[in-house]
């Protein structure tokens, strides 16, 4: 088991990408050992690149702006379906099929045509 104070910082890096390099300095003028995760956060800022901008793995996240959007899309086209499949009710009938309506909606507002049926099916008035 690794002991925590033999676990370097990774905000000692920050600091100094930042211009505070003294705490860094003191890291590494002691006997503690450095691990793969600090020896590639050390390489990167001798590159003169900051050790936070490391490539993140996985998916990348929506911005709070691109969350909003695509929110009030699907708000927007979830509406426009309700008052297009009431008028088509009333003019059709039982002949009515909501799978083509959601479709063209989709497409309208340029989502897919699975979520939009997922959202209707939450959202049932």
């Amino acid at each position: 088991m690794t002991d925590i104070a033999l676990i370097l910082d990774p905000a000692i890096f920050d600091e100094a990408a930042n211009g505070r390099p003294e705490r860094l300095a003191a890291w590494l003028r002691s006997d503690r050992p450095l691990d793969d995760d600090a020896r590639e956060r050390l390489a990167l800022l001798i590159e003169g690149q900051s050790p936070s901008t490391r490539r993140r793995r996985g998916r990348p996240k929506m911005t709070g702006t691109e969350r909003f959007i695509a929110t009030a899309r699907m708000e927007t086209a979830t509406n426009c379906y309700w008052q297009m499949a009431a008028w088509l009710k009333r003019r059709q009938g039982a002949a009515f099929r909501r799978e083509p309506l959601a479709s063209a909606v989709a497409r309208r507002y340029h989502l897919d045509a699975e979520k939009l049926l997922n959202a209707i099916s939450r959202a049932r008035k």
